[in-house]
């Protein structure tokens, strides 16, 4: 049974934010403050997964090697999917074009090869880590946080968790103010890859402490933890649509990530609606594909639609949405679970011998 279906879902509402950041054409705009789902992104990994394997990374009864092996089994089936798309995204307008040439094919197939392996490449005219899948970056520097707290747990008191946080923050606030705002750390400049490292690591070690703290916060009444979905996910739009504030930017997302997102976060955990917990379980399952596809998706579309989509919009970004949502739900379900199960069958099986 899954404790935390408002947390689910408030990722899944994160990632319709970031689908208007990267399908624009469909909208006709985007809003502005969206680079900021990352971070909660980060921050509810950390949480949940400290949920799942704090006490057995700390009792050492699951290894290293199997607590990555899970994971990338939780990431990689739906992750590869997105991959091919992407790769047919790239592909299509050189054959519509003729274009394609063995230097193309070479290029295309190192990108592929590369990101298959989850490995940032660099391209002439391209500043992205992930040039094939922009929003890979993400998954790269969170497997990085993975990796570092499964390498540490046995070691990792409250007092370092804290100690780990600080020294992160204090790398995320430089990089902000270096950048203007929080969005940075998908590029090659090392400011920004510096960037993406302690975004991750912050948010990612934040949502540990948040779940360690998470008994000793004030109880909820019931009829507040019943209100609570409604207001947390109220807040987290008003904040991922808010406008720039122009040199304001870089304080105002240094409080949001730091204070805000951290304090919604524990009051989501304590939520509860009957009512409205169903759409929040369909967007915490569509959250992880939409996230991979709606790029490679939206290009493809565009590319063939383009003018019709101009036309359209926003009525053509709502129907985008709608159709990733309904696509990425039954990919979970016909796709992802099957092949996840079967994977971990086959990994618990060898542990038992």
């Amino acid at each position: 049974m899954n404790r935390f279906i408002v947390l689910d879902g408030i990722r899944g509402i994160a990632a319709l934010f970031v689908i208007t950041r990267h399908t624009r054409i469909f909208w006709g705009h985007d809003f502005f403050r969206s680079y900021l789902a990352v971070d909660l992104f980060f921050i509810l990994s950390g949480f949940v997964i400290a949920y799942a394997y704090e006490e057995k990374l700390k009792n050492k009864t699951i290894s290293l090697k199997n607590f990555l092996l899970i994971r990338l089994i939780r990431l990689y089936p739906v992750y590869i999917f997105s991959l091919i798309l992407s790769t047919l995204a790239l592909i299509a307008p050189l054959v519509i074009h003729r274009g394609l040439n063995a230097a193309a094919i070479f290029d295309i197939c190192n990108l592929t090869f590369m990101a298959a392996l989850f490995l940032p490449t660099q391209v002439a005219g391209n500043l992205n880590l992930f040039p094939i899948n922009p929003v890979y970056w993400s998954l790269f520097f969170e497997l990085i946080a993975n990796l570092l707290y499964a390498v540490t747990r046995p070691y990792l008191s409250n007092k370092v968790l804290l100690l780990a946080v600080i020294i992160s923050e204090i790398m995320v606030v430089a990089s902000a103010n270096y950048n203007g705002n929080l969005d940075i750390g998908f590029t090659w400049e090392t400011w920004a890859i510096l960037a993406g490292l302690f975004r991750s690591i912050f948010g990612f070690f934040l949502g540990i402490l948040l779940y360690r703290c998470k008994d000793t916060t004030p109880s909820l009444q019931k009829k507040y933890k019943e209100l609570m979905p409604y207001i947390t996910i109220l807040i987290i739009c008003i904040i991922l649509s808010s406008p720039s504030a122009d040199k304001l930017d870089f304080i105002i997302d240094i409080i949001i990530v730091t204070t805000v997102f951290p304090t919604l976060v524990i009051l989501a955990s304590q939520g509860k609606s009957k009512v409205i917990e169903p759409s929040l379980s369909i967007l915490g399952s569509a959250s992880y594909p939409i996230y991979l596809i709606h790029i490679p998706i939206g290009h493809i579309i565009s590319g063939i639609f383009k003018e019709h989509i101009v036309d359209t919009t926003p009525i053509s970004g709502t129907i985008l949405t709608l159709s990733l949502i309904s696509f990425s739900v039954w990919l979970e379900k016909a796709y992802d679970l099957p092949i996840r199960r079967l994977l971990s069958n086959k990994i618990s099986s060898r542990i038992s011998r």
